[in-house]
């Protein structure tokens, strides 16, 4: 014959909470320590309770007796009558005055909140000065380009014949050829060239529709304003058409230096 089992202090399967006085399955009462423990060594407040706790929620249980007293308590005291307003008598000219010129906080005294003063315009004065506008460290490309732990940039392209390749290039470099087209960013850290070799050259000698910069007959060459010996980079920016004569005699000098050059010697 099956029978019933008792949930008693006696089980120790159940427990009862000290706080609420129900018993619960003892899986409901949170352990005593951070390591796993036995039945018995489970605190004797419910997780239900503790939660209550633990957010304020719990009051404790009302007495009857105290309760009592309370209510008792308005009856025996005396009637307290309401506030009478007291009319305001009027300042003084030398208090009026000083509020004037100092504000309502110089009569008011300390525990009065002080009242911003407004100049004869009636515009708010500016308590906090002018922030100045943020500067960029890196402006253009700078801020969209990032380095590696060797400062370097990977930069991919095609040769003439289609085959790609990729190569690491200085993070400087990387930026001079995005901010002069001959790049274009990929991701923070790798670029890709717009150019072959063959492919930059036809768009320098279409762009400036195969006349001489210097000279302004028939060019099919490209010359560097900025020769390569001196940090010049090919780039669509650095780069223009030029005649193979005036290639030849400018070098590696400047554009400004050879044009000078060349109209004094036309000028003797």
């Amino acid at each position: 014959m099956r029978t019933t089992m008792d949930t008693g202090a006696h089980c120790l399967l159940h427990k009862t909470c000290s706080r609420c006085g129900k018993t619960k399955y003892y899986l409901q009462f949170p352990t005593k320590g951070v390591k796993r423990s036995k039945n018995g060594a489970r605190k004797n407040i419910c997780r239900t309770c503790t939660r209550r706790k633990s957010k304020g929620r719990l009051l404790p249980a009302a007495d009857s007796a105290v309760m009592g007293e309370l209510t008792a308590m308005p009856e025996a005291l005396p009637a307290v009558e309401a506030p009478v307003s007291v009319p305001r008598v009027p300042a003084p000219p030398a208090a009026r005055a000083a509020e004037k010129t100092f504000g309502p906080q110089a009569v008011e005294g300390r525990g009065a909140q002080p009242q911003p003063v407004r100049p004869q315009d009636g515009r708010p004065r500016r308590t906090s000065p002018l922030q100045p506008p943020p500067v960029r460290k890196k402006p253009g490309a700078g801020r969209l380009l990032r380095q590696d732990r060797d400062g370097l940039i990977r930069m991919k392209g095609r040769s003439k014949n289609g085959k790609r390749w990729v190569q690491d290039i200085d993070w400087a470099l990387a930026v001079l050829l995005v901010e002069e087209r001959a790049a274009v960013v990929l991701t923070p850290y790798m670029i890709r060239r717009l150019y072959s070799n063959d492919d930059f050259r036809l768009m320098i000698l279409e762009r400036d529709r195969f006349t001489c910069r210097y000279c302004g007959e028939y060019g099919d060459t490209i010359d560097h304003i900025v020769p390569r010996a001196k940090g010049g980079h090919t780039t669509p920016v650095n780069c223009v058409c030029s005649c193979y004569a005036c290639n030849q005699s400018k070098a590696d000098q400047d554009a400004e230096e050879f044009i000078k050059g060349t109209q004094e010697r036309q000028k003797v």
